[in-house]
C-alpha cells in the first residue's frame, strides 16, 4: 500500500523521531512511504537513506486543487501534530483515510484556536490519534470528542550496570529546553528549599539546548550553579550521550508546567530510574506516588522539595528493596506502554481496516431482543469504518429481510454476526441451515452459559464459530460440543455515549442496580425428575447447597460433583443434557445472591435505584424505604441512567471467569463500578481495595463478605474524591479497551481477518 506522511518538521526531537518510529514499522511491513515536511531538517539525510521521498511544503491551502488529488491517490495519509493542520482542512471529507497524530499541550490549542478545525464535525474519513492521556482529556474538553490513544515506543536501551560510581551523592539529571513551559524555575527553588542535609547528599545535573531558551528561566538555573557547589549545567546532547548520563542517575526529575507525554522520562523508566514529576505531565497517568515514581503539583516548590527529600532517604536507607522495587515499578510501564513490543502492534492495527478487501461484506441478525440489539448497533460503525459493507437483517420481518438479504448475496459476503442464537437456526427448507446453504459462517456472540442454548447449539451449522463472555463457558463448549468448528473467548463490551459527565458529587443517584431475579421462572424450569433412573432433584438440591456454601464454584462443576458422589456414571452427551435440564439452579443461585446483595445494602441504610424483573416475589422491598424499584425499562434507558449514578452495581450472572457488560457500562458512563469477583477481572484489571484508589479502575466483593461491602460502600459514598478517582481510571481504561467498538476490532483483527 502506498502511505503519505506528513509532519511539522525534520529535527531531531519527540515528534518527529516517533513519528519516523512509525515509519519504518510500516516501511518493514513493504509499504511505500512519501514524506512532506513543513520545515527541512537534520533527518531529511536519515529518510533518504532509507530510500524515502522526501519533500518540503508549508503552504497547504494554496495549492489545495492540486494537493488534494494528490494525497487521495494513496491509501492512507498520517499527519503527524496539531501543526498539520492544513492538511485536515484540505482532505476533510476527501475519499482516502487520514490519520492525525496529536502530540501537543494545551496552549498550543490556545494558539491555534482560530485555525484548527473542530475535531468534533470532522468527516468520517479523518481519525484523531492523541499520543496520551493528557492530549485526550485535553481534545475531550474542547470538542467533546474520545479520540484514541497511540503512545510512541522507545527502543529498549537498557543494560545492567557494570561498575558504580565513585561519588555517592544522590544524582538527579533534569533534561529539557529550558522555558516555563519544562519549569526549570520551579526545580530551582526546591532545591533552595532543601534542608542541609539533603542538599549535601545530592547533585543535580541540568541538560538542554542554550541556543534557544526562556532567558528568565536559564538564568535562574545559572545563578543556582553559581550559588551551589552541586549543581551543574551541561549543554544540549546527542541522545545517545544523554541516555549514558541518565544510565548514571539515581532519579530524573520533570518539573514540567505543561508536558504531554515526556519522551525522556519514558527513556528513563526504561532504563529503570524513576522520575520525579509533575502531576500534569501526560505519562503520570501511568504513575503512583511513591511506587514507581514520586508525583507532586505542578509549579509547587514545596511538594517538589519533600519529594527530593523522600527519594534522598529511600535511596540512602540501609534497605536498599524500596528503591529497587520503584526501579522495577517503573521499567514495567515503560514495558506496558511505551516500549517497541507494545507501540508495533498499535502501529500495525492502525491500517488494519485499510487492508480489508474492498467489497468485503457482513450481515448483523437484530430485531427480536432490544437488550441484545444494543451491543449490535454499538459494533456497527466501527464495522463500517473498518471498510466493511454491512446488511441489517432483521428477525421480526423475515419477509422484508430474506428480500434484501436476496440482493446484498449476489456478491460473496464474509460473515454473518448474530447475538445469542438469532437466525442461528433458520431454515428456509426443512432441514437445511440457511447458512450452511448459502455458504456464509456464522458468528454466534452468546451471552449467556452455554446450557441456556442447548438446542439452538446441538443443532449449530456446519460453519458456526461460538464465541463466549466466560474462559468457563468457552471450556464447557469445547468439551461437550467437539462438533462446533470454532470456539472463543470475547469479553463483554460497553456503550459509549457522546455525553458531558457529571462529576460524581452532581449525581443524583448514589447506588443503581440493573438486573432481575428468576426465583419464580426457574422453578417453572425444574424437569419431570421421576424419569431419572437416579435421584436428579437431590443432586440438584445438593448442587445447589454446595454454590450456597462456595460461590466460587459454576454451576457444571456442582453438579458433575454431586453426579460422583451419587454414584452415577454417565458419558459427557448424557452428562450435558443432564447439566442443561437441572440448570434452573443456576437461576437460583444468582437470584439468591442478587437478592442478598440488594437487601444487604438496601437494609444497611444505603440508597438503591433498583430496575429489573421478578422482584415482585419479594416481600421486603415494599417495606424498605432505602430502595426505589422502578421495574423494567429498556437497555439504552438503563445506560443513559447511568450517568447519573455515583455506583453502578453488579453481580455476574455466575460468570466466575468472564465479564458483564453492567460494569463496563458503569465505567463508561463515569460512574464508580462494582461487581463481585471473576478470575478475568482480576487478572486483566487493578481493582479497589486491593489497589489503592489511585490506580483501582473499579471496586470488587467476594459474594461470602456481603456485610464488609456495606461498609466499604458507605465509606466510598462519603468520600467523594475517591470516588472521582476511581470513576475516572475505570472510564479511561473502558475508553481505552472495552467499548463494544474495541470488541469489533478484536473480531476483524483476530477473527474476520483469518477467514
Amino acid at each position: 500500500m502506498k502511505f503519505l506522511f506528513i509532519t511539522h518538521q525534520l529535527s531531531r526531537t519527540g515528534a518527529p523521531i516517533v513519528f519516523l518510529d512509525m515509519l519504518r514499522i510500516y516501511l518493514g511491513m513493504g509499504h511505500d512511504i512519501t514524506l512532506i515536511s513543513l520545515l527541512d531538517g537534520p533527518l531529511h539525510d536519515e529518510l533518504n537513506e532509507l530510500g524515502i521521498e522526501v519533500s518540503v511544503k508549508d503552504d497547504f491551502f494554496k495549492d489545495r486543487e492540486r494537493f488534494k488529488p494528490y494525497a487521495e491517490s494513496f491509501d492512507a495519509v498520517f499527519c503527524n501534530t496539531l501543526i498539520t493542520y492544513q492538511v485536515i482542512h484540505v482532505l476533510n471529507g476527501a475519499d482516502t483515510p487520514v490519520f492525525w497524530w496529536i502530540h501537543e499541550g494545551e496552549q498550543y490549542f490556545d494558539y491555534f484556536k482560530t485555525v484548527l478545525p473542530d475535531m468534533a464535525t470532522l468527516s468520517k474519513n479523518v481519525k484523531v490519534l492523541s499520543v496520551g492521556h493528557y492530549v485526550q482529556d485535553v481534545i475531550r474538553r474542547r470538542f467533546g470528542i474520545d479520540t484514541d490513544i497511540l503512545h510512541f515506543g522507545i527502543e529498549d536501551m537498557y543494560a545492567e550496570p557494570d561498575v558504580k560510581r565513585d561519588n555517592k551523592k544522590i544524582r538527579f539529571v533534569i533534561a529539557g529546553t529550558y522555558s516555563k513551559v519544562k519549569g526549570q524555575d520551579v526545580l530551582c527553588d526546591a532545591i533552595r528549599k532543601l534542608k542541609t542535609e539533603y542538599s549535601d547528599k545530592s547533585e543535580f545535573i541540568f541538560c538542554g539546548n542554550e541556543e534557544s531558551v526562556d532567558e528568565y528561566v536559564f538564568d535562574r538555573v545559572e545563578t543556582l550553579c553559581k550559588d551551589y557547589p552541586n549543581v551543574e549545567k551541561r549543554a544540549s546532547l546527542p541522545r545517545n550521550e544523554m541516555i549514558e548520563v541518565m544510565r548514571d542517575m539515581d532519579y530524573l526529575i520533570v518539573p514540567s508546567r505543561v508536558d504531554p507525554i515526556p519522551t525522556v522520562a519514558a527513556e528513563a523508566m526504561m532504563l529503570k530510574k524513576p522520575c520525579i514529576i509533575t502531576e500534569v505531565c501526560g505519562i503520570a497517568y501511568y504513575l503512583a506516588d511513591g511506587d514507581n515514581a514520586f508525583v507532586c503539583p505542578t509549579e509547587d516548590a514545596d511538594a517538589l522539595c519533600d519529594r527530593i527529600m523522600r527519594a534522598v532517604d529511600i535511596r540512602t536507607s540501609d534497605d536498599e528493596s524500596e528503591y529497587n522495587d520503584m526501579c522495577n515499578s517503573a521499567r514495567e510501564v515503560y514495558e506496558d506502554h511505551f516500549s517497541k513490543r507494545v507501540f508495533e502492534p498499535a502501529v500495525r492495527a492502525i491500517v488494519d481496516g485499510l487492508e480489508t478487501k474492498a467489497g468485503e461484506k457482513l450481515i448483523f441478525a437484530v430485531g427480536v431482543y432490544d437488550i441484545l440489539d444494543i451491543f449490535t448497533y454499538a459494533m456497527l460503525p466501527e464495522f463500517e469504518r473498518l471498510g466493511y459493507e454491512t446488511y441489517l437483517f432483521d428477525s421480526s420481518d423475515m419477509v422484508k429481510s430474506l428480500g434484501g438479504l436476496y440482493e446484498f448475496i449476489k456478491t460473496p459476503v464474509k460473515a454473518c454476526i448474530t447475538f445469542n442464537n438469532l437466525a442461528f437456526n433458520t431454515e428456509l427448507v426443512p432441514g437445511q441451515n440457511m447458512w450452511d446453504a448459502l455458504g456464509i459462517p456464522i458468528i454466534n456472540i452468546l451471552m449467556d452459559h452455554p446450557f441456556c442454548h442447548k438446542k439452538a447449539l446441538d443443532n449449530a451449522p456446519g460453519n458456526a464459530i461460538v464465541l463466549c463472555p466466560d474462559m468457563n463457558h468457552m471450556r464447557y463448549l469445547q468439551r461437550f460440543y467437539p462438533q462446533i468448528p470454532m470456539v472463543g473467548f470475547l469479553p463483554h463490551g460497553g456503550k459509549l455515549l457522546d455525553r458531558q459527565l457529571k462529576p460524581i458529587s452532581k449525581r443524583s443517584i448514589d447506588i443503581i442496580y440493573a438486573g432481575g431475579i428468576s426465583r419464580k421462572f426457574a422453578y417453572e424450569m425444574m424437569p419431570d425428575f421421576s424419569r431419572y433412573a437416579f435421584d436428579a432433584r437431590d443432586i440438584a438440591d445438593k448442587a445447589y447447597e454446595m454454590m450456597i456454601c462456595d460461590p466460587s464454584l459454576t454451576t457444571e462443576e456442582a453438579i458433575e460433583a454431586q453426579v460422583k458422589v451419587h454414584g452415577v456414571t454417565l458419558p459427557d452427551e448424557e452428562l450435558c443434557a443432564l447439566i442443561e435440564e437441572l440448570h434452573y439452579i443456576d437461576l437460583l443461585i444468582v437470584s439468591h445472591y442478587r437478592e442478598k446483595t440488594i437487601r444487604t445494602l438496601a437494609e444497611a441504610g444505603l440508597n438503591i435505584v433498583l430496575f429489573g424483573t421478578g422482584w415482585e416475589v419479594c416481600d421486603w422491598i415494599r417495606d424498605c424505604p432505602t430502595l426505589d424499584f422502578r421495574g423494567r425499562i429498556s437497555a439504552n434507558e438503563i445506560v443513559e441512567t447511568m450517568h447519573d449514578a455515583k455506583i453502578v452495581l453488579s453481580t455476574m450472572t455466575w460468570f466466575k471467569d468472564g465479564t458483564h457488560d453492567r460494569v463496563y457500562n458503569g465505567m463508561l458512563a463515569g460512574a464508580v463500578a462494582i461487581t463481585d469477583t471473576s478470575i478475568y477481572m482480576k487478572e486483566n484489571y487493578p481493582y479497589y481495595p486491593i489497589k489503592p484508589a489511585s490506580e483501582a479502575e473499579f471496586v470488587m466483593f467476594e459474594l461470602t463478605e456481603l456485610e464488609s461491602l456495606a461498609t466499604m460502600v458507605k465509606g466510598l459514598l462519603s468520600d467523594n474524591d475517591t470516588m472521582q478517582t476511581i470513576a475516572d481510571n475505570g472510564r479511561k481504561r473502558a475508553v481505552e479497551t472495552d467499548t463494544w467498538a474495541k470488541r469489533a476490532d478484536e473480531i476483524h483483527t483476530d477473527l474476520l481477518s483469518y477467514m
